[in-house]
């Protein structure tokens, strides 16, 4: 199979301040690394801490509330939470389970939450930000980040334990059996 050179882009993963590594071959061609690749409409960067990512969701949904405080006056208050709830969803829970995790750094989280929060805020009308966080989340009736991510987190760990248990009764039948 032939590579298309232009094309493509070696990302890879560190732990470490530095990698030696700056040319992967790939039969004939040489392919430079790159610190971070956009796939699927996902910024990757090679340390998974997803500024890029994040610091483009925040730019995106800046630009919705923007639009949207244009239009604040013609629809009614139902149909705007239901507009903003469905334009903050596409963007803001495409692909979460993968970077919307506990492991998120606090500034990345904290960018995420104040995006949402300011989309919502236009619904409900509150251009002063006088209402507190909570009450924006009832009408909402969806989640936001924070707890979605928790909830993620605990089904994941949910799932993992009890696709694990099998396994481990299993094992504890048989050392048991054998052991008699």
């Amino acid at each position: 199979m032939a590579v298309n050179q232009p094309k493509t882009k070696v990302l890879i993963f560190i732990n470490d301040k530095v990698s030696s590594l700056q040319l992967v071959r790939v039969g004939n061609d040489m392919i430079s690394k790159k610190p971070g690749i956009k796939a699927r409409g996902l910024h990757l960067d090679n340390k998974l801490i997803w500024n890029t990512h994040v610091l483009g969701i925040s730019q995106r949904l800046k630009g919705l509330t923007t639009r949207l405080w244009i239009i604040d006056s013609k629809p009614s208050k139902g149909m705007m939470i239901r507009i903003i709830i469905a334009q903050i969803s596409s963007i803001l829970f495409y692909s979460c389970q993968l970077w919307l995790t506990p492991s998120l750094p606090y500034n990345n989280m904290k960018r995420i939450e104040t995006a949402h929060y300011t989309a919502l805020r236009v619904a409900i009308k509150d251009r002063k930000r006088s209402i507190n966080r909570e009450k924006i989340d009832h009408p909402n009736r969806g989640m936001s980040p924070r707890p979605w991510m928790k909830f993620s987190a605990a089904s994941f760990y949910i799932e993992v334990i009890r696709d694990c248990m099998p396994t481990r009764l299993k094992l504890a039948l048989t050392q048991n059996s054998a052991a008699q």
